[in-house]
Order: C-alpha cells, then sequence, then structure tokens
C-alpha cells in the first residue's frame, strides 16, 4: 500500500525553498491527488512540501527512494506518500500511475520537475552529456505526460505544470545542454495547449523557475553558473 511516515518535522534547506514557490489561490486541494516526478530534490521537493502544508496528498517520485522517504518524515499525517520511480522507464510511470489510481485515486495534479544540469559548453562539448540531459528533462517530462494526459482528457479535468526555466529562452553559460532541453519543453507546451484546451484538462503550464535562482538547487553541480557556491 501507499502509505507515509509520520515523523517529527525537522528544519531542512528545502522547507526553506518552499517559500519561494509563489502563492497561487489554485493550491488549495481538490479532490484526488498531486503526483510530482522529480520530487527528492530542488523545486519538485519544495513543492511537494508546499502542497502537503496546503492539505493535499502528495505522491512524491523521482529515483532515490531514500530522499523520499526523508522528506516524507517532514510531513505532517503522512500527506506526503513516496512512490520511487525513474521518468526515463515509461513502463515503470505506467506501472505507478496505475497504482496510484488503484490505492489514491486518479491525479487532479501531475507536475514534472525531475531534471539534470550538465555543463557544456564549447570546450567541454561532450555528446553523451547532451544525450543525458536531453533524456531526463526532455524525454522523461514526455514519458510522464504520456502517462497522465490521456488520462485526464478522458475524465475532462486535471492540471499538468512543467518545470522549464530561464535558461530556455536565451542562451546561457555552459548551458548549451541545459538549456536547449528546457526550449524544448516550453515550446511543447505551449504546443500541446490548443490541442487539450477544449477537453477541460489544465494545459501544461510551463513554470519558468530556474532551481539555483529559487534558492533550491538539489541536483546542479559546483559547475552551474547559477549557483551560490558548492551545496
Amino acid at each position: 500500500m501507499l502509505a507515509g511516515p509520520t515523523r517529527v518535522p525537522t528544519a531542512t534547506a528545502a522547507q526553506a525553498a518552499a517559500e519561494c514557490v509563489p502563492t497561487d489561490p489554485s493550491i488549495a486541494p481538490v479532490p484526488g491527488c498531486a503526483w510530482i516526478a522529480g520530487a527528492s530534490s530542488g523545486i519538485g521537493r519544495a513543492l511537494a512540501l508546499r502542497l502537503a502544508r496546503a492539505g493535499w496528498t502528495v505522491v512524491a517520485s523521482a529515483r532515490r527512494a531514500d530522499a523520499l522517504e526523508a522528506m516524507a518524515g517532514e510531513a505532517a499525517n503522512g500527506r506526503i506518500v513516496p512512490l520511487p520511480i525513474d521518468v526515463t522507464d515509461r513502463a515503470a510511470l505506467a506501472a505507478g500511475l496505475a497504482r496510484i489510481e488503484r490505492e489514491l485515486g486518479p491525479p487532479a495534479l501531475a507536475v514534472a520537475a525531475a531534471g539534470l544540469y550538465e555543463p557544456v559548453d564549447a570546450e567541454r562539448f561532450d555528446a553523451e552529456r547532451f544525450r543525458a540531459t536531453i533524456e531526463l528533462n526532455l524525454m522523461g517530462t514526455a514519458n510522464l505526460l504520456e502517462a497522465v494526459m490521456p488520462l485526464m482528457m478522458r475524465r475532462r479535468g486535471g492540471r499538468i505544470a512543467v518545470v522549464a526555466s530561464v535558461a530556455g529562452y536565451r542562451g546561457l553559460p555552459t548551458a548549451a545542454a541545459y538549456g536547449a532541453s528546457k526550449a524544448a519543453l516550453i515550446n511543447m507546451c505551449e504546443s500541446l495547449k490548443p490541442d487539450i484546451s477544449t477537453t477541460g484538462t489544465r494545459p501544461p503550464r510551463s513554470m519558468r523557475a530556474c532551481p539555483c535562482l529559487a534558492g533550491c538547487c538539489g541536483d546542479c553541480g559546483d559547475g552551474c553558473p547559477w549557483s551560490s557556491g558548492p551545496r
């Protein structure tokens, strides 16, 4: 069964970073749960904690099961439910969604927050780093949408959010791969909007937020051009 542990909350950097997530009247919980992919660190973690405090039941997915369990312990009443998943695994995402539907009901909100920053510039141009970044940032998001979007369209309801970045609008130093992946996400969201706007589903929204600028960087390395220092 999907069940989150209840422990005494502890102060962490992610909790402080949750204050960086903009206040939105629509954050109030609705029937159904929230599913956040990429919830073990960064913006995904901050948003999971914020939604849990607002009363949502949050299914938190990422590859690092230990990080998800630790975060679940910071949320009261077991509102954060760990569900370890690799977003690059399409079959695992489909199975995870089926389990969520079976045990918690269909997601009312799906957030694609899984992301990777690998520094790539002219001197360190590496096609494999490019491939890894695109595979996680772009294809991981596409895999999540493939799972949840048809469900929401059939139900004629739901909301999808995709975490992009200011790097998707303009080239930034060492962000050749990262920026390209985020530009693709923004374009994808804009392209999908007219297709599903008439179904009652909230179209994918490109949440233009750079993890480091938001103060809750968890995955970027020390080479990240927006990092204030080692984390």
